[in-house]
C-alpha cells in the first residue's frame, strides 16, 4: 500500500520495494493499493473519497486469500526452503 501527497500514491516506492521484498523471500500481492493526494483523501483518519472503499476491499480480499493459500502450503507441501514443514514432518 502506498500513500503520497502527489499524484502517484506511493507507486514508485512500491515498484522499488518489490525486488527487495522478493529477495527477502516474502510474497508480493498481485495488486497494490495507492492513496494519491492523501491530504484530499483523508481528514482526521476519515476516508473522504468513497471510491477507495472498493479498492481497499479488493486489496484486502486478495491479501487474506494469499495468506490463507500460503498458510495451507506451508502446512501441507514440503519445500527445500522450509525444512520440517509439510505433512508428516
Amino acid at each position: 500500500m502506498g500513500v503520497s501527497e502527489g499524484p502517484w500514491g506511493g507507486t514508485r516506492v512500491i515498484e522499488a520495494m518489490v525486488p527487495m521484498v522478493r529477495e527477502l523471500g516474502l510474497a508480493v500481492t498481485f495488486s497494490d493499493l495507492h492513496f494519491p493526494f492523501v491530504q484530499k483523501t483523508f481528514d482526521a483518519g476519515k476516508l473522504l473519497d468513497q471510491a477507495f472503499e472498493k479498492r481497499a476491499r479488493d486489496f484486502l480480499d486478495e491479501l487474506v486469500w494469499m495468506s490463507r493459500v500460503l498458510k495451507w502450503g506451508r502446512e501441507n507441501l514440503p519445500s527445500k526452503y522450509h525444512p520440517g514443514k509439510g505433512p508428516g514432518q
